[in-house]
């Protein structure tokens, strides 16, 4: 699996070198005025068809990047259960890796449970005049969330507790003398 990626790698990196040299020469071109309405036109259409191409193959490898995080994070969970003080990054072939498991909740919504965020907004300490314009930071909310549960400590008021969830991720650093 890894070699078939290393081998894609290569490739996307030469593929984008080339793309990139054609997009600024295309740039140059159009800037530059000689270029007629019916060819303007169809590089628009063509450019706007590799844009949805590039797009879609963006979100299919985030979707892998983070399937194969979650599964990094859950065995590395689960081969340091014992011993968790103990437990040293990942040091592979190309990466060190550092895996983080995170508290997440479904945060209430004011249209859709008004109740439960006003409660959790009063626990925040948001002034009630305010809470219409204020949105939890997604950031923010999973630090706070994890040290609550790191110190042992209830979820804030507002917040079902059936409705929590981990969220995995892996800080990985490159080794700077491995060629990918």
């Amino acid at each position: 699996m890894k070699n078939e990626l290393r081998k894609l790698y290569r490739k996307a990196r030469i593929f984008h070198e080339m793309a990139y040299g054609v997009v600024l020469q295309t740039r140059q071109r159009t800037v530059g005025g000689a270029v007629s309405l019916d060819e303007l036109a169809d590089s628009a259409f063509v450019a706007r068809e590799i844009a949805v191409l590039a797009n879609d193959l963006r979100k299919e490898f985030e979707a892998a990047q983070g399937l194969l995080e979650k599964i990094a994070c859950l065995a590395w969970v689960t081969a340091h259960a014992g011993e968790p003080e103990q437990a040293e990054p990942i040091r592979a072939e190309l990466v060190v890796a550092t895996p983080s498991l995170k508290q997440m909740a479904s945060l209430p919504r004011l249209k859709k449970d008004p109740k439960a965020y006003n409660r959790l907004m009063l626990h925040l300490g948001v002034p009630e005049a305010c809470r219409e314009l204020v949105r939890p930071h997604w950031p923010s909310m999973v630090e706070h969330l994890t040290n609550l549960a790191e110190q042992g400590r209830p979820l804030p008021p507002g917040i079902d507790p059936n409705k929590t969830y981990p969220v995995y991720k892996l800080t990985m650093r490159r080794r700077p003398d491995v060629e990918i």
